[in-house]
């Protein structure tokens, strides 16, 4: 066996509707290597990915419809996922190979309508973000704001001049939205 053989490569779970977090792959080796995770799903799950190199860990949250992959310089491997739906069980496979190359996944978080800006988490890997309402209408009076680690604004982008592939938020730490009717922000991850 060599040093950076995985104790676990692959792993199948039914989640039912609707699920905590649950456990789908822990695997270890003796060293790190470059690992490529592909996670299949038949149903909308959330997924939670932990890796480490030996020192600290890195953690993703992702939103999954069907399938993703990421890759990762990892000795420890974990991964979870939830079944966010309220009716159907899904099932939820990964599977871990040796390799790398960049992938770009989606998270999507939920909000409610608010009269007030409300402050929102940039989460790791992200590299941009797109806003989209319950009712697009209204777009043009929701809008997103950037701020510099000195609690700068450096940018305020309306709902309806978003540009297509989201706003970037490269040098951004924090975010605000405000939103006239329920929405979702899109966060496209790199990893």
């Amino acid at each position: 066996m060599r040093p950076t053989d995985l104790s676990t490569r692959a792993n199948r779970i039914e989640l039912a509707a609707p699920s905590d977090w649950t456990e789908l792959l822990a695997a270890e080796a003796e060293a790190a290597a470059p690992r490529i995770l592909t996670i299949q799903a038949t149903g909308t799950v959330a997924v939670k990915g932990v890796w480490s190199a030996g020192k600290g860990f890195h953690t993703v949250s992702l939103s999954l419809a069907r399938g993703t992959r990421l890759a990762v310089w990892a000795r420890t491997l974990r991964v979870e996922a939830g079944n966010a739906s309220t009716s159907a069980s899904v099932h939820v496979s990964v599977t871990v190979a040796d390799g790398w190359e960049t992938h770009r996944n989606q998270l999507m978080v939920p909000f409610g309508s608010d009269q007030a800006a409300q402050d929102a988490t940039i989460p790791d890997f992200a590299r941009t973000v797109r806003l989209e309402l319950a009712d697009p209408a209204q777009l043009g009076s929701a809008y997103v704001d950037l701020f510099d680690a000195g609690g700068t604004l450096r940018s305020r982008t309306l709902g309806n001049a978003q540009p297509a592939q989201g706003i970037a938020l490269a040098g951004a730490a924090s975010m605000q939205v405000l939103a006239p009717s329920d929405g979702r922000l899109i966060y496209d991850l790199c990893l």
